[in-house]
């Protein structure tokens, strides 16, 4: 929760979305300079065009987010963002799969309309390729903003073509249904999310993905021993 912490510090965010899904959590954190309740609808300190940020992380939990009721503080960042932001709670995702509900996300349409139902078999065809289908990214850049994006995980490589529309893009290297995936850790991509912050001249779009909460559930220390002690769950069914 740190890194995420430092993320938002350094885009001063302000606004807060957080959804949850029916399998797998995609938490959309939409940050904006300047006070949405402060400032004109469209306006900020800055004038009309906010810095945006964008953070998923898959397969998160919504149930074992302090914010959404879990009993334990697993999120006190996340916590805090909620009650500094807007929480939704009932924003579902249109597939429990990671390109799908991606590029859901980025184009505002359902796997339906964009094609993409699986994360390997449309690394030929990316949607965002199409005249019918175009990225938030995109947009933003047509608009004059610069856009950058850092992705922890194979199905969200260069490949996908979820990169339609960032000027800056990494992520890990493309997998098919044969190769093993290859996942990034979040403090890595973190770290290289800041530095692109550092050098960013505004309006700036810039979207990270986490992959850490993902099978095979290997927590970095010191958070695989932080939930070992059974304690809190005997009281709570005393």
């Amino acid at each position: 929760m740190a890194s995420e912490l430092s993320i938002t510090q350094r885009a001063a965010s302000t606004v807060t979305l957080l959804g949850r899904t029916p399998h797998t959590l995609l938490m959309a954190i939409l940050i904006a300079n300047g006070s949405a309740c402060n400032e004109p609808s469209g306006q900020t300190q800055y004038g009309s065009t906010p810095n945006l940020v964008l953070i998923t992380v898959d397969t998160l939990r919504e149930d074992h987010l302090h914010a959404y009721g879990h009993f334990r503080k697993t999120s006190p960042t996340i916590d805090q963002l909620a009650r500094e932001g807007v929480l939704f709670e009932n924003a579902i995702a249109p597939m429990a799969t990671t390109l799908p509900s991606h590029t859901s996300i980025l184009t505002s349409t359902y796997p339906a309309r964009h094609g993409v139902l699986s994360n390997f078999r449309f690394f030929k065809q990316p949607a965002m390729t199409r005249d019918d289908v175009q990225s938030v990214a995109q947009l933003l850049k047509a608009a004059g903003y610069a856009t950058a994006a850092f992705t922890s995980s194979s199905p969200l490589s260069e490949a996908s073509g979820i990169n339609a529309g960032f000027e800056t893009f990494h992520g890990p290297p493309r997998f098919e249904a044969h190769n093993q995936r290859i996942d990034i850790p979040a403090e890595d991509t973190v770290d290289r999310a800041l530095q692109w912050l550092d050098r960013a001249s505004p309006p700036f779009f810039l979207w990270v993905h986490l992959f850490d909460p993902h099978y095979p559930y290997a927590p970095p220390p010191p958070y695989e021993n932080v939930y070992s002690n059974q304690t809190e769950l005997l009281e709570l069914f005393e």
